[in-house]
């Protein structure tokens, strides 16, 4: 997939840091860092969009689950976007 696609539909929600990725052929992770207080369900409603996004890119039914970003493990930038088929 080409991410940037995707850019459309993250661009007015306020993320400090995400990432997402492909897990399978209609399975997607979203991963987002803490959010402020003010953000409201920002994430929540993503989730809705990312899925129609993907739906309207070709997926049948694609299937988007919402998780916390592990921070320790460093910032998901320059690539929040990623496809684990077989190594994540």
């Amino acid at each position: 997939m080409d991410a940037w696609r995707l850019a459309v539909v993250l661009k007015y929600t306020r993320l400090g840091a995400f990432r997402l990725s492909q897990d399978g052929p209609q399975e997607f992770r979203l991963q987002v860092a803490a959010r402020a207080p003010d953000t409201g369900d920002d994430a929540g409603d993503l989730v809705g969009r990312l899925r129609q996004a993907l739906t309207a890119l070709g997926w049948d039914r694609p299937r988007v689950r919402l998780g916390p970003l592990d921070q320790e493990a460093g910032p998901a930038k320059p690539s929040p976007f990623q496809a684990c088929w077989s190594r994540c």
